[in-house]
């Protein structure tokens, strides 16, 4: 869920929910808020920390 383009397919304004997901991302990188995945079975929570021009996730315990 995390890389930029990855958008559900139904999703009627794509381009916009793009440009949302990428002020989102970037701020929670910035601003060091803590992630939370509640759907997914192995990552439960991290944070997004910057590598070069790419965001990682830096998974929580």
């Amino acid at each position: 869920h995390i890389p930029f383009p990855y958008i559900m397919g139904y999703d009627l304004f794509p381009l916009e929910t793009l440009e949302n997901k990428k002020r989102i991302l970037n701020q929670s990188a910035d601003e060091g808020w803590l992630l939370i995945f509640e759907h997914d079975p192995k990552i439960k929570t991290g944070y997004l920390k910057r590598d070069g021009d790419k965001l990682k996730l830096i998974q929580t315990q």
